[in-house]
């Protein structure tokens, strides 16, 4: 329930502010995906795609390629890492 709410949250934003959402919409999701279930990885992604669709120019391959990073971290933090901090509360 509440990764559906924070998407919703997000969407809006890109609506209405692009400026704040090319600066600090990517790093709330990098942060997202790192420390939330896969649920999260999930709804990145599509919340990439939706953005790398309706966006011009370059903002929707700069989200995406955050999103890609920041799988690719979690994807090597659960394999090589085992910490505490990177599990959800």
């Amino acid at each position: 329930m509440v990764e559906i709410i924070l998407f919703i949250l997000f969407f809006l934003l890109l609506i209405i502010t692009a400026d704040f959402v090319f600066l600090i919409l990517p790093l709330l999701i990098t942060m997202y995906v790192l420390t939330y279930s896969d649920g999260g990885i999930i709804l990145a992604g599509l919340l990439g795609l939706i953005i790398d669709i309706l966006s011009p120019g370059s903002l929707g391959i700069f989200f995406f390629l955050f999103i890609v990073v920041a799988l690719v971290l979690r994807i090597l933090l659960n394999k090589y890492v085992q910490v505490s901090v990177f599990q959800r509360f």
